[in-house]
């Protein structure tokens, strides 16, 4: 099967394909719009050593983005979500807090992106803003002096929703439809047993085609006189 022919098959099947991914574009945006909201608000920190040689600025730096690394981890843990429901007063049940922090470095520099995610947009800010504290008492409490966590920017109540996000989901959706289903109809014509076109039906039969007379409905047929079978019939081949 030539590229031409594979051009030729799906533009006959053209309003099938157009159907069957319209369908399924349609059904993905619909299905991704019934899901709940959910917003998320993220703090930057920033990891930073205490030193007293400057000379040590650049080790310091260094070490600073390994432990952003370290702390990624460690945001994320029990003992930190514990912490965070401790300074909101306890009103925010732990395992919803435990579910939502995220906590991801920046680009391998001494910055980390404390991320919490819920339906509530207000409820997400508080708890990235409370996330850097509850570092700072884990910190704190385990002898490391030397760091300090100090917040770059806040995290706000985000006005948009982080997911769900049902364009993109239709995006998605219309591009997948349109491969899986032009496979589909591509699988459907190559093993179907009707030849569609004279140079089908010519390879098919191994003789020329000479003549091509189209199906007629009854309407058709009744426009054309009183000999509705004039010039009418199927595909002739030569010899046939």
């Amino acid at each position: 099967m030539t590229v031409f022919d594979v051009y030729r098959a799906l533009w006959r099947h053209k309003l099938l394909l157009i159907l069957m991914t319209g369908v399924l574009t349609a059904g993905a945006w619909y299905l991704t719009s019934k899901q709940d909201r959910m917003y998320r608000a993220s703090t930057l920190v920033r990891i930073q050593q205490n030193i007293a040689n400057p000379a040590e600025a650049f080790g310091a730096l260094q070490t600073a983005g390994r432990l952003a690394q370290t702390y990624a981890e460690i945001a994320t843990t029990l003992t930190i979500a514990t912490e965070i429901k401790r300074s909101l007063g306890g009103r925010v049940p732990l395992d919803k807090v435990a579910g939502s922090i995220e906590a991801q470095q920046v680009d391998g520099l001494d910055l980390l992106t404390l991320s919490a995610t819920s339906r509530d947009p207000r409820l997400a800010a508080a708890i990235a803003n409370a996330a850097p504290d509850a570092l700072r008492r884990f910190v704190e409490r385990t002898g490391k002096t030397g760091d300090r966590i100090n917040v770059v920017q806040p995290a706000t109540a985000p006005t948009n929703p982080y997911a769900p996000r049902p364009m993109y989901a239709a995006v998605i959706a219309l591009v997948l439809g349109l491969i899986l289903n032009s496979a589909l109809l591509l699988a459907f014509d190559l093993f179907a047993d009707r030849a569609e076109e004279p140079d089908e039906v010519e390879r098919v039969a191994g003789r020329p085609v000479i003549a091509s007379i189209p199906n007629l409905s009854l309407t058709t047929i009744g426009a054309l006189g009183d000999d509705p079978y004039t010039d009418h019939g199927t595909l002739r081949t030569a010899g046939g």
